[in-house]
């Protein structure tokens, strides 16, 4: 999300890419079926919103689940 997304709104990260579940899923050498599942997961979750050509990520919503501070300390610049 930062090395590839775009900040549309704080916290709100905007991955530019031509994306169908088959394509997200050969990237992460997923089912399309599996990626379907975990993205609407993810979605329920709050963590991500998607349809036919926006991706979205919340930051918030993303290290909630993670559970992890290790997102504060990545230096963008």
């Amino acid at each position: 999300m930062f090395r590839y997304g775009k900040e549309i709104n704080p916290g709100e990260y905007l991955i530019d890419i031509k994306h169908t579940h088959a394509i997200l899923a050969s990237l992460m050498g997923l089912t399309r079926e599996t990626t379907t599942t975990e993205l609407g997961r993810l979605k329920r979750k709050g963590i991500i919103y998607y349809n036919a050509k926006d991706l979205i990520i919340y930051e918030e919503a993303l290290k909630k689940v993670i559970g992890d501070n290790s997102l504060y300390d990545i230096d963008l610049s």
